[in-house]
């Protein structure tokens, strides 16, 4: 039952045959009965012959009234096999002559079964055949009445039409052997037929539809397992070929939506993984359906990573999940958000593996919720570290500036008392030429005096130089040699570089080419440059200065044995606040100031470095011609 309830072609040929022997027995049923009717009215009509010829045979008998002759003939009928019996009876149903002697002088009651077969109808609708079931006989009784002729009024007086009933009973067995041999020839026919015919069902339905069938079902278990090239041939323009060519141009259609949406989910997965920032989607349970490579870096995770996490529960990722949902009344964002169905945000701290500190902002918004709360979440993960980096950076230059404005400040007003101690010490030192002093001790004063006046002039020079070094103006530019300029810088950091016990080496071509400068300006990036070398190399380390003219530019270069720039560094020294130095030491802005002083003269600058062989910058500038 199993079999044909998967079995299509099973079904339609158990139908197709219930069809068929349906209408087959209908029409075996049918023809049976004709067949029996007609062998019955054939009987019949013989019977009917055979009484009228009997009748016309004892006519002449009964005239003669030569009984016996008439009682021999019908013995002799009587004999045969299909002759049941032949009686005469007269109008008042007594047997006169009978193929039994047994039976003559009976009396025939209209009441017998027999006589009511036809006697319960009126005249006219009396037959003169019927089929007559008396105890387990059959047999089929043939009546013909003996009319009265004129002849017949020479012993039949009295006035009646009907003079006697000539009854002729013959078997009906042989007709109903034929009949039911007729209907066992039929029935092998009507079951050979059945069986032809399902046959023949069966093997044109499996030809014609069947192996159709299996190359549509075939194709279509191809594309189940996403083969959509998978194409029916069937070269026919029925119904069938017809659904071919439909199941062709669906598959085709298929594999081009399929193309579609696969370029359309390449490109989205392409867009979302452009991102910097993470972004993460996740559901409720807590298990992510979307992850993009930003988010997994953020987490020290491979962007190969990024299929395997899909359906992970938070905490295999997300290391804030572990760390604060562990405690009762603590929630991370993601889950305040599915909990509560509004937008969370926090600013959280992250150690990578490499040791560094991450901080990331995180912003948590609802997609999609029902009855029950918020369904999917999105995470918006942004790298705020730089930022963080960049803000204190600018605290600290603020710093700077307010201390540059402060020592500015102070060396405007050192200014004053060095002229006042200048004047002083000029004015003794006149004072001391006039008094009369002997000795050693004149010499001794006069030299004190000449210090003090030195010292001041010095103190109001590097006041002077440090006013021009801050000063916010960019100064007007004009032609100046070079290396004075170099000269008038280097004395700003003798302090540092004496106090390091560095090494500070100096070869000044001299006769340079004048350039295009601002003294303002200028003097700003040898100064940053030679506080970096000066950070770079240890103590009893050196710094070389050195100028050199060529093809119409004037180069400036400097150069120490440090320790150093990483090649992974080398590309970012010029951008604002990035820095080698240690945290505190350093806002990663000298390079990038020294870069736009020297693109405001026209110029270049270019570093080489190696790690632990030291570094070298050259700065180039135009000559004035």
């Amino acid at each position: 039952m199993d079999g044909i309830a998967r079995s299509l072609h099973l079904k339609i040929v158990l139908l197709v045959l219930s069809v068929l022997t349906l209408m087959f027995g209908v029409i075996f049923f049918v023809q049976y009965q004709l067949n029996a009717k007609h062998l019955t009215n054939s009987l019949k009509v013989s019977a009917g012959h055979l009484g009228s010829t009997l009748e016309k045979s004892f006519e002449i008998a009964m005239l003669s009234r030569r009984l016996d002759e008439v009682q021999l003939a019908l013995e002799e009928i009587g004999r045969e096999p299909q002759i049941e019996r032949i009686f005469i009876v007269n109008k008042l149903g007594e047997v006169k002559v009978s193929s039994d002697r047994t039976e003559l002088g009976k009396v025939l009651q209209i009441s017998e079964q027999t006589c009511q077969v036809c006697h319960r109808h009126k005249p006219s609708d009396r037959e003169e055949s019927i089929i007559v079931q008396s105890g387990t006989e059959r047999f089929l009784r043939n009546v013909n009445p003996i009319l009265k002729k004129p002849v017949c009024g020479k012993c039949h007086l009295d006035d009646v039409r009907v003079l006697g009933v000539l009854v002729t009973d013959i078997s009906v067995a042989e007709v109903e052997a034929l009949a039911d041999d007729n209907l066992r020839t039929s029935f092998i026919l009507f079951v050979m037929s059945v069986l032809f015919m399902g046959g023949a069902l069966r093997i044109g339905f499996k030809r014609i539809i069947l192996d159709r069938i299996a190359q549509l079902r075939t194709a279509a278990g191809k594309m189940e397992k996403g083969d959509f090239t998978a194409s029916v041939v069937i070269p026919t323009q029925d119904e069938l070929g017809q659904l071919a060519g439909t199941f062709n141009r669906m598959a085709e259609n298929l594999r081009r939506s399929l193309e579609r949406i696969e370029s359309a989910r390449a490109y989205l997965e392409g867009l979302i993984n452009s991102i910097d920032d993470g972004v993460a989607v996740i559901k409720r349970g807590g298990t992510f359906i979307l992850v993009n490579d930003s988010y997994l870096r953020m987490f020290d995770r491979q962007d190969e990573d990024r299929r395997i996490s899909l359906d992970a529960s938070i905490g295999e990722i997300n290391v804030f999940h572990g760390e604060w949902c562990q405690e009762e009344k603590k929630r991370c964002n993601i889950c305040q958000a599915l909990e509560t169905g509004m937008f969370s945000n926090r600013v959280v701290t992250y150690h990578a593996n490499d040791g560094t500190e991450k901080m990331y902002e995180s912003y948590v918004s609802v997609i999609t919720s029902d009855e029950n709360g918020a369904c999917e979440v999105v995470e918006d993960l942004r790298d705020i570290t730089l930022r963080k980096k960049l803000e204190s950076q600018m605290m600290q230059t603020e710093k700077l500036v307010s201390v540059g404005k402060l020592a500015a400040g102070v060396a405007h007003e050192i200014n004053n008392p060095m002229a006042s101690i200048t004047t002083c010490a000029e004015g003794l030192m006149r004072m001391v030429d006039e008094l009369q002093i002997e000795g050693d001790n004149k010499d001794d004063l006069y030299e004190y005096l000449q210090t003090i006046r030195s010292s001041a002039f010095r103190c109001k020079a590097i006041t002077e130089r440090l006013l021009n070094f801050s000063s916010a103006q960019d100064g007007e530019f004009e032609l100046a040699d070079i290396n004075e300029v170099i000269k008038e810088s280097v004395r700003l950091a003798e302090y540092d570089i004496s106090a390091k016990g560095v090494s500070l080496n100096t070869r000044l071509t001299p006769g340079m080419p004048q350039v295009s400068l601002s003294r303002v300006t200028f003097p700003q990036v040898v100064v940053n440059l030679l506080l970096n070398s000066l950070y770079a190399v240890q103590r009893g380390g050196s710094i070389m200065l050195r100028t050199f003219a060529r093809d119409g530019k004037v180069f400036f270069e400097v150069e120490d044995d440090g320790a150093g720039i990483g090649s992974q560094d080398i590309n970012q020294v010029f951008e604002p606040f990035f820095s080698t130095k240690k945290t505190g030491e350093g806002t990663g802005l000298g390079l990038s100031i020294c870069r736009t002083i020297v693109d405001n003269h026209h110029g270049e600058i270019a570093i080489e470095s190696k790690q632990n062989e030291g570094t070298k910058v050259t700065v180039t500038l135009p000559a004035n011609e």
